[in-house]
This record gives structure tokens, C-alpha cells and sequence, in this order.
């Protein structure tokens, strides 16, 4: 491949970056062809020490995903970054998404768990009216409003882990790019 195919190329795959970051990556690439062919490279020789234009471009994408779920930290830009990142490699995808299941598993266990709990005084008044109300007994109506307090306490526990474990997962995503940065500028 030589430079001009390589540079359409990798323009052609940063079809999804914003025009200002694709300008940026293409002037990037153009001075390093020039500076490597100062050196007295050719450009297939340069070529050849970079990276596809479809994985440069994964990684572009990547970085600009973390920054938007870094800037905007809601539920679509922190699954972007965390697809994009995924995409750059299989090990990524193994470092980055089993970790993630099963955070997401002991969480949603969490909030059943909770909810559960929170639920008890309800649960119980159901079942105190099925069976009648020779089954009535005051100390599990206070278990029950006991149990609502700690639920409803875990809850909050869970909203704040959630929210500590959504910064952690940038901060990992942002690792991991650097981490796979290996072979490109």
C-alpha cells in the first residue's frame, strides 16, 4: 500500500469522528509521512510500520468516545466508549466486558435483593391477609418496617456504587486504550 491509498483509507474509516478530529488525524498522518520520508523512509517502508487504517481508526473512535463519556457521563456515551473500546481488539474484549458482566450481575443481584427488602411490609400485610388474621403478630410488622430501612439503605448504597463504578469504567477504558496504544503514533 502506498501513502496516498493509505491516507483515503484511513479517512474513509474515520467516516464517524467529527470533521475537525478527522482533519486533525489526517494532518497527523501526513506530517508523519513527511517527516519519516525526510528521514529517507519510503513511504511503503512507513506504511508498513503503522497500523491498518481500520484499526487507527478504531482507536480514534475509541479515544473520542472515553472523552464524550468522561465530558457526559450518561448511559449512552458510557456504552459507546464501552462498544468502541471493545471493538480495538479481542483482549480488550475479554479485559473489558467479562468484568463489566459480572459487575452488572452482582448489581442487579444487589437491587433485587434490596427491592426485595423493601417490599417485606407489603409482602407480609398480602400474606397476613390471605391467611387471616390469626397469623397477626406485631413483631413481624416491625421486622418487616426494619427490613424496608435496610433495603432502602442498600438502595442508596447501590446508586452510589453505581455511580463510583461508572467512573472507575472510564478510567479503565482510558487504561486499556493506552494500554493497546502499542505500534502507533
Amino acid at each position: 500500500m502506498d501513502k496516498i491509498t493509505f491516507l483515503n483509507e484511513l479517512e474513509y474509516q474515520l467516516n464517524k469522528l467529527p470533521k475537525d478530529v478527522v482533519d486533525d488525524v489526517m494532518n497527523t498522518y501526513e506530517n508523519y509521512f513527511y517527516e519519516e520520508g525526510q528521514k529517507g523512509f519510503t513511504d511503503k517502508e512507513i506504511v508498513d510500520a503503522l497500523d491498518t487504517p481500520k484499526q487507527i481508526a478504531k482507536r480514534k473512535y475509541a479515544k473520542s468516545a472515553v472523552k464524550d463519556a468522561e465530558k457526559k457521563p450518561n448511559i449512552t456515551h458510557v456504552l459507546r466508549a464501552i462498544i468502541a473500546t471493545i471493538g480495538m481488539s479481542l483482549v480488550t474484549f475479554c479485559f473489558v466486558l467479562i468484568p463489566l458482566i459480572i459487575v452488572v450481575i452482582m448489581m442487579m443481584a444487589a437491587t433485587f435483593v434490596s427491592l426485595g427488602m423493601i417490599l417485606s411490609p407489603f409482602i407480609l400485610l398480602i400474606s397476613n391477609i390471605l391467611a387471616g388474621i390469626q397469623n397477626f403478630s406485631i413483631s413481624n410488622y416491625l421486622f418487616s418496617f426494619a427490613y424496608l430501612g435496610l433495603g432502602m439503605m442498600f438502595l442508596v448504597m447501590i446508586v452510589k456504587a453505581s455511580i463510583g463504578i461508572r467512573t472507575l469504567l472510564i478510567r479503565y477504558l482510558k487504561w486499556n486504550m493506552h494500554f493497546m496504544k502499542k505500534g502507533t503514533m
